[in-house]
């Protein structure tokens, strides 16, 4: 199996949407998968992502699936914690306290099990 991870094309965020050039990296990422094909194009829910992959479906004739979490704004709604400050939200890794548990010598000792 070969997977191709792509993010989406040169971006406007606000609306979110692709630019000029982003639309015709769309078009020239489609044309190169053309020639391998695919089996399957994934894309997130947010729309430049689906704008990228929508020429690609086009020209092989899929659909997208689209996955939700694959979205920003889903790991934004779903992981960020309370920061230090208790004054709004962070990732948690930027928290001292998850700095502070990725540090301990139990944990590091674990390696690549925990």
């Amino acid at each position: 199996m070969i997977f191709y991870y792509v993010r989406h094309g040169d971006p406007i965020y606000i609306p979110d949407s692709l630019t000029e050039n982003g639309i015709k990296q769309a078009e020239a990422l489609a044309k190169r998968f053309a020639v391998h094909g695919l089996d399957e194009i994934y894309a997130s829910t947010s729309n430049r992502a689906i704008m990228t992959a929508r020429p690609t479906c086009d020209i092989l004739k899929k659909e997208p699936v689209l996955l939700d979490f694959a979205n920003e704004m889903w790991a934004a709604k779903n992981l960020m914690v309370e920061n230090d400050a208790k004054t709004g939200k962070t990732w948690p890794f930027y928290s001292q306290w998850f700095m502070e548990l990725l540090s301990r010598q139990d944990v590091r000792a674990l390696g690549h099990k925990w």
